[in-house]
This record gives structure tokens, C-alpha cells and sequence, in this order.
């Protein structure tokens, strides 16, 4: 979204006269040059950055996001264990034995006989086991570790769209700063020049005259068995749950989108508040160049005017603020 770029403008009778006696002196010019200096190193130093830039800083440095992403990945692995409770089980026993001589004897203990016998003996075992039916067991498991999987991607996927939103309001609020500093440079800048340029006419105390008061009232445009029938129930139970949230979420998206129709309204009240503050401040300005208005009134429409063209920018980023809220409502920002 464009923005539209503000700026105060000074009548040409007075611009001029100010433009003559500033080259006329070498104090302003080396003030210029200071300024000018200035606002390159302001300008080395700053960096621009849209909205998907910074959705990229925030991806890719927020610890917070890291940890969810992590979350995803551990979730992933445990699919891949519960799938892997439906591969056979293999066992392997390897056993070595040394084997003395074999001794004859009678019931009684008596007349023992020895013989000799291989001494070294070993074995080896090797047994495969696959089930064949657990009660659905083992697909409830890969079941379940599929949707704790879900869940992790949705907490990574609603995690992300918190952080993007929070980042978001903090750079709409660096961007407000910023451009209400432009303009109160600007004012600041033809405060200036309309006190350098005060005609002998307004410091004349003893002066009087008639005129004609124009003024616009600005501020009056605005305001398992048991455990599967509990599972069935606890299914129920999130599904009710899941339509609760759902038509919540369809209010907050509703809402939101009102919102964001109505910040457009509030653009076209605060455009209409511009132009009367202008007029306004064209109509002064001719009263003050024809020596029917004083300094003081000339101040008073310019900040009329201040006021109404932040008000103006203002309305630009709540649009795009709103935009982005329900972006965020919706779950896609």
C-alpha cells in the first residue's frame, strides 16, 4: 500500500521572500549543509524493509518459532516409531559353554564312573515374532501420534502468526512515529519562516484594522472397552469443541472484516478533514499576506492543518493494521 506523502506548503509571496534572505546568508547556507549532512548519515544508517521482509527477520530469529518448529520434527519422529510397532521383532542368542567329564553313577551314589566328553560347546538362536492381531492397537497409536503431529503443526502454524502480528504492530507503530516526525519537521520548518517573515504591520502594537474572521470547525467532523467408549466420548466432545471454536472464529472474522471496511470510511472522513483544513489554511494565509490576519491566526490554521494531515497518515496504517488483524483472525498471515 502507497502512502501519500505530506508536506506543508508556504505561500509563494512569503517562500520567496524567505528563499532571498537565506541566500543572502551564509549562516543559513552552512546551516543547510549541516542539515544535509545530517540526513545522509540518518539515511547510511537507516535500512528499508517491507512487511514480507520482515515476516522473514521474524521466521528466521525468533526463538519462540524455533522451538515449535522442533516441536514438528519430534512429532514426525513418533509417527515413524508407532509405524514401526508393525514390524516383526527379531531376536538373536548366541551362547558359548565349556563341558567337563561325564560321571556314571548308581541311584545311590555309588560306583561312579567317569568318561570323557566333548569340552567346548555353543548355540545359536534366532527368533522372528509378528503380530498378527492387537485389537487395533497399533493403529491407534499411529493414530494418535498422527494428530499429536497435527497439533504441532497447527501450535507452530498459530505461533507464527502471533509473532508476525505482534512484529507487525510494532513496525505500524515505528512507521506512524516516523512519518509524524516528517511532518512536524515541516511545520517546524514553515513556523520558522513565518516568523522570519512577520511584516512590519505585526509588530506594530498601536496598529489597528477591520476585518473579516473566517473560521471552519474542524474538530466537529470527527468520534480400549471402557477406554474406547471414553475415547468415542472425548471424540464428541472435540468435535463439539471444534464447532464452538469454529463459529467463534467465524464472529472474530466477521468483526474484523468490519472493521477493516470501516478503517476505509474513516480515510474518506479524514481526506475531507485535509481538504477543509487546507482551504482553511489558503484562506488565512491570503488574509495574513494582505495584512488582515496576524502571525498568531497563520500558526493556528498551520496546525490545524498539522493535525488533520497526521490524522490522514494515520488512517493509511490503521488500513493497513486492519488488514493484517484479520489476516491474523483468519489464520493465513
Amino acid at each position: 500500500m502507497r502512502f501519500l506523502a505530506l508536506m506543508l506548503v508556504v505561500p509563494a509571496a512569503i517562500a520567496a521572500k524567505a528563499a532571498s534572505e537565506r541566500e543572502q546568508s551564509d549562516a543559513c547556507i552552512g546551516s543547510a549543509e549541516r542539515e544535509q549532512a545530517r540526513l545522509t548519515t540518518k539515511a547510511q544508517s537507516e535500512r528499508r524493509m517491507t512487511v514480507d521482509d520482515l515476516f522473514q527477520l521474524v521466521e528466521s530469529n525468533s526463538k519462540t518459532l524455533q522451538e515449535t518448529k522442533i516441536s514438528v520434527e519430534f512429532a514426525q519422529k513418533g509417527i515413524e516409531a508407532a509405524r514401526a510397532q508393525r514390524l516383526p521383532d527379531v531376536n538373536a542368542t548366541l551362547s558359548a559353554s565349556y563341558n567337563g567329564n561325564v560321571v556314571v553313577m548308581d541311584r545311590d551314589f555309588t560306583n561312579a564312573n567317569g568318561y570323557s566328553s566333548p569340552h567346548f560347546g555353543n548355540s545359536f538362536a534366532l527368533e522372528a515374532q509378528q503380530v498378527v492381531y492387537a485389537g487395533g492397537a497399533i493403529d491407534a497409536g499411529i493414530r494418535m501420534a498422527e494428530l499429536q503431529r497435527d497439533m504441532a503443526v497447527a501450535g507452530q502454524r498459530q505461533s507464527s502468526n502471533a509473532q508476525r502480528f505482534m512484529a507487525l504492530g510494532q513496525y505500524l507503530d515505528l512507521y506512524k512515529i516516523q512519518n509524524r516526525m516528517q511532518v512536524m519537521e515541516q511545520n517546524i520548518r514553515l513556523t520558522q519562516r513565518l516568523i522570519d517573515d512577520i511584516p512590519p504591520i505585526d509588530k506594530n502594537i498601536n496598529y489597528w484594522y477591520v476585518g473579516v474572521g473566517v473560521k471552519y470547525p474542524i474538530s466537529g467532523l470527527f468520534k480400549q472397552s471402557k477406554k474406547v467408549q471414553q475415547a468415542k466420548i472425548d471424540i464428541r466432545r472435540s468435535e463439539e469443541h471444534q464447532r464452538v471454536t469454529a463459529e467463534t472464529l467465524d464472529n472474530q472474522v466477521q468483526q474484523a472484516y468490519t472493521l477493516y471496511r470501516q478503517s476505509y470510511a474513516d480515510l474518506d472522513t479524514q481526506r475531507k478533514s485535509v481538504e477543509l483544513a487546507r482551504q482553511n489554511y489558503q484562506v488565512v494565509s491570503d488574509r495574513y499576506l494582505n495584512q488582515l490576519a496576524l502571525i498568531t491566526d497563520m500558526l493556528d490554521a498551520s496546525n490545524i492543518r498539522l493535525n488533520a494531515e497526521l490524522q490522514e497518515v494515520d488512517a493509511r496504517i490503521n488500513i493497513v493494521y486492519a488488514y493484517y488483524k484479520m489476516k491474523y483472525i483468519a489464520g493465513v498471515l
